[in-house]
């Protein structure tokens, strides 16, 4: 995936993000070539179980869907982040798409910003997910 005009990529293990404000709006790309989870959906399940404890959590949605013809999950959420944990404290949101490929590779699509932000960082995100390509795909 190649970067927007404006924003820069940084990589860490098996994750790429994209960021025009080193990190207060970020894009998060990860891979898992094997899985520990039967479904992206139990996958982002066991990923809510773990968030719950963040200041103000609160769930908009968590649902099993069709993505690229394959199976995956939407999950969409708020929180307040905490200045101990972020330079960006505050009200945030953030939206979570994960699928799994052909060849059995779990690739989760993830779009964070400021709650005040969410209207333009869902545009994007819905941007993304629209145009979203694998590695190595035609």
């Amino acid at each position: 995936m190649s970067c927007a005009k404006g924003w820069k990529r940084q990589t860490e293990n098996t994750q790429v993000d994209y960021t025009p404000d080193n990190g207060e709006h970020f894009v998060r790309i990860a891979v898992d070539d094997s899985p520990d989870f039967d479904s992206p959906y139990t996958h982002l399940l066991d990923l809510e179980e773990q968030l719950g404890r963040l200041q103000d959590y609160r769930r908009v949605g968590l649902e099993e869907n069709t993505f690229r013809d394959r199976p995956g999950a939407l999950w969409d959420f708020t929180w307040t982040a905490l200045p101990k944990d972020t330079e960006f404290p505050g009200p945030r949101r953030a939206s979570e798409q994960a699928y799994l490929s052909r060849d059995g590779v779990e690739y989760v699509i993830y779009m964070s910003a400021p709650a005040a932000d969410w209207a333009t960082a869902k545009e994007q995100f819905d941007t993304i997910l629209r145009s979203w390509r694998p590695p190595g795909a035609q």
